[in-house]
Protein backbone atom coordinates (compact mmCIF):
# COMPACT_ATOMS: atom_id res chain seq x y z
CA UNK A 1 0.00 0.00 0.00
CA UNK A 2 2.35 2.74 -1.02
CA UNK A 3 0.15 5.77 -0.59
CA UNK A 4 -0.34 5.25 3.20
CA UNK A 5 4.03 4.02 3.31
CA UNK A 6 3.01 0.56 4.15
CA UNK A 7 4.47 -2.58 3.15
CA UNK A 8 3.85 -6.20 4.15
CA UNK A 9 5.04 -9.48 3.29
CA UNK A 10 5.90 -13.15 4.48
CA UNK A 11 8.37 -15.87 3.84
CA UNK A 12 7.06 -19.61 4.06
CA UNK A 13 9.55 -22.64 4.26
CA UNK A 14 8.46 -26.14 3.55
CA UNK A 15 9.58 -28.83 5.41
CA UNK A 16 11.68 -31.99 5.81
CA UNK A 17 8.67 -34.77 5.61
CA UNK A 18 8.85 -38.54 5.57
CA UNK A 19 11.55 -39.00 7.31
CA UNK A 20 14.25 -37.71 5.49
CA UNK A 21 17.20 -40.11 6.25
CA UNK A 22 21.17 -38.97 6.55
CA UNK A 23 23.50 -42.48 6.85
CA UNK A 24 27.38 -42.15 8.56
CA UNK A 25 29.55 -44.95 9.13
CA UNK A 26 27.85 -46.20 12.73
CA UNK A 27 25.25 -44.09 12.90
CA UNK A 28 21.40 -43.18 11.15
CA UNK A 29 19.24 -40.17 11.57
CA UNK A 30 15.95 -39.45 10.32
CA UNK A 31 14.28 -35.80 10.62
CA UNK A 32 10.96 -34.71 10.20
CA UNK A 33 9.87 -30.86 11.18
CA UNK A 34 6.97 -28.93 10.75
CA UNK A 35 6.76 -25.43 7.97
CA UNK A 36 8.30 -22.53 9.36
CA UNK A 37 7.22 -18.65 8.62
CA UNK A 38 7.58 -15.39 8.90
CA UNK A 39 5.07 -12.73 8.36
CA UNK A 40 5.61 -8.69 8.58
CA UNK A 41 3.71 -5.35 8.61
CA UNK A 42 6.03 -2.38 8.46
CA UNK A 43 5.16 1.27 8.32
CA UNK A 44 7.64 4.30 6.59
CA UNK A 45 6.85 7.12 8.65
CA UNK A 46 8.58 10.29 10.11
CA UNK A 47 12.19 11.78 9.58
CA UNK A 48 12.77 8.43 7.42
CA UNK A 49 12.33 5.84 10.56
CA UNK A 50 11.05 2.48 9.49
CA UNK A 51 8.53 0.60 12.41
CA UNK A 52 7.99 -3.31 11.53
CA UNK A 53 6.31 -5.55 13.27
CA UNK A 54 7.29 -9.47 12.90
CA UNK A 55 5.74 -12.39 13.64
CA UNK A 56 8.22 -15.95 13.01
CA UNK A 57 6.50 -18.92 13.61
CA UNK A 58 2.82 -17.70 14.57
CA UNK A 59 2.04 -21.12 14.51
CA UNK A 60 4.66 -23.62 16.41
CA UNK A 61 6.57 -25.37 14.35
CA UNK A 62 7.93 -28.84 15.83
CA UNK A 63 11.75 -30.15 14.87
CA UNK A 64 12.20 -34.23 15.58
CA UNK A 65 15.19 -36.39 14.95
CA UNK A 66 15.38 -40.38 15.34
CA UNK A 67 19.01 -41.05 15.49
CA UNK A 68 20.31 -45.03 15.63
CA UNK A 69 23.45 -45.74 16.79
CA UNK A 70 25.79 -49.25 16.31
CA UNK A 71 29.25 -50.36 18.11
CA UNK A 72 31.28 -52.93 17.31
CA UNK A 73 31.11 -52.06 13.53
CA UNK A 74 29.46 -50.00 10.88
CA UNK A 75 25.67 -49.91 10.36
CA UNK A 76 25.97 -52.86 8.48
CA UNK A 77 27.69 -54.94 10.55
CA UNK A 78 27.46 -53.34 14.04
CA UNK A 79 25.05 -54.08 17.10
CA UNK A 80 22.81 -51.31 18.17
CA UNK A 81 23.81 -49.59 20.90
CA UNK A 82 21.41 -46.62 21.42
CA UNK A 83 18.38 -44.46 20.03
CA UNK A 84 17.71 -41.23 20.68
CA UNK A 85 14.45 -40.13 19.83
CA UNK A 86 14.14 -35.93 20.19
CA UNK A 87 11.58 -33.14 19.37
CA UNK A 88 11.96 -29.69 19.98
CA UNK A 89 9.54 -26.85 19.27
CA UNK A 90 10.75 -23.54 17.95
CA UNK A 91 8.25 -21.50 19.76
CA UNK A 92 6.59 -18.22 18.25
CA UNK A 93 8.47 -14.91 18.62
CA UNK A 94 7.03 -11.69 17.63
CA UNK A 95 9.00 -8.35 17.05
CA UNK A 96 8.48 -4.77 16.97
CA UNK A 97 11.47 -3.23 15.34
CA UNK A 98 12.53 0.98 14.63
CA UNK A 99 15.21 1.48 11.78
CA UNK A 100 16.88 4.71 11.13
CA UNK A 101 19.65 7.08 10.77
CA UNK A 102 20.47 8.92 14.06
Amino acid sequence: MPIRNINYGFTYRNSIQDNQKVYDIDRIESYNSDAFSILFVEYQGWEGMTLRFEATNPRESERCRIRTRYSGGTIATGNLSELEDSCSHNGEKYAIKIRGTF
